[in-house]
């Protein structure tokens, strides 16, 4: 699929064509919106992963070097080791407290 997909975009560059007049004429018009949409969620996405970040940053207790994070949907991930079961309880709690969280899967794993 992906093969594909970058010998198509290969033979439009080479052709000239601008990408949405090509798309037309393959018969499919780029969705605006919907790309709109998929930035805005990833965006969106990247800013609560920065919060999380920066709130086990200004946590004391929190080695946050020592922790991942992604953001998909609003849902946080958080990963890696951390020095005890309390550190895995204290992440999750700076994390759902974040604002645009709506959910904190934690897959913190204590050292040992």
């Amino acid at each position: 699929m992906l093969r594909t997909a970058c010998t198509i975009a290969a033979m439009v560059a080479a052709s000239g064509t601008p990408l949405p007049a090509a798309a037309q004429q393959a018969g499919k018009a780029p969705d605006l919106r919907a790309e709109a949409g998929r930035v805005e969620s990833y965006l969106q996405d990247s800013l609560v992963t920065a919060r999380v970040k920066l709130a086990l940053l200004d946590a004391p207790d929190v080695s946050a070097m020592d922790i991942g994070v992604t953001t998909h949907r609003g849902v946080v991930q958080l990963s890696g080791f951390v020095d005890g079961e309390r550190l895995v309880r204290r992440a999750h709690e700076i994390a759902s407290r974040v604002e645009g969280v709506a959910t904190v899967r934690n897959a913190l794993q204590v050292r040992g």
